[in-house]
């Protein structure tokens, strides 16, 4: 099954990956068994496919701070679950079978734990935002799978260790926001149309470049051994 999704049909399935029951679900997350659950598809046993409310458009979603949008086959496509503080758990690994997701929004609740690489499966995503949380650990070199991604943000959590060089490869970025975590390291050379922050004043990011957010344009890409100069007129 998906989390913040739809459980694959029982093709997908037996040709795939072994899902996890409803019942194995209890206590992994429980914002998803509370909220999500009861409106996610749902392919039983026999095959047959029940169908669950969700929210009838996108100002609809747009305008809640929970809900969830389907698609004309009721597969779930975007995801919103915001400014909830009860909301607590993990993202769990079978998140990647949602391969219907275009949006993701898990934004300022106590969600914890490192990002799935599974999420890298979701190749029709569009929309990631899981920024103020407590999102903890490395970020998965599977974003780099994102293609189709034009905005990621991940600040306000507590992400360690270095960015991926792998996000070089989200060409379509129009804005990235990974300041205010514990990164630090080699900057590689991103491609951010638009808005990038990599650092925030006063924050716990350390990189190995004294002006990080001047490489969100697939510049050079910052180590140790660089050293960024500026000319004051």
């Amino acid at each position: 099954m998906t989390v913040l999704g739809r459980l694959v049909t029982a093709s997908l399935v037996a040709a795939t990956i072994a899902t996890p029951s409803a019942a194995a679900l209890v206590g992994t997350a429980p914002w998803f068994n509370t909220q999500i659950y009861p409106h996610i598809k749902e392919a039983d046993a026999s095959g047959a496919v029940s169908t669950y409310a969700c929210l009838g458009s996108l100002v609809d979603f747009t305008n809640a701070d929970a809900g969830l949008l389907c698609n004309g086959e009721a597969f779930v496509t975007h995801v919103r679950l915001t400014y909830d503080a009860t909301l607590t758990g993990t993202l769990p690994t079978f998140i990647g079978l949602a391969t219907a997701l275009v949006r993701i929004d898990i934004v300022a609740t106590s969600v914890r734990g490192a990002m799935p690489s599974q999420l890298g499966l979701l190749t029709h995503l569009e929309w990631l935002d899981l920024s103020a949380n407590a999102i903890s650990g490395t970020m998965p070199t599977e974003l780099g799978k994102l293609t189709k991604l034009s905005h990621f943000q991940a600040h306000d959590n507590m992400l360690s260790g270095t960015i991926p060089t792998e996000l070089t490869k989200l060409t379509l970025l129009n804005t990235l926001r990974l300041d205010d975590n514990t990164l630090h390291g080699p900057v590689p050379a991103l491609h951010v149309v638009d808005e990038c922050s990599l650092q925030a004043p006063a924050d716990n990011n350390s990189f190995d470049c004294p002006e990080p957010d001047t490489l969100c344009a697939g510049s050079t890409p910052c180590d140790n051994t660089t050293t960024i100069t500026t000319t004051t007129n």
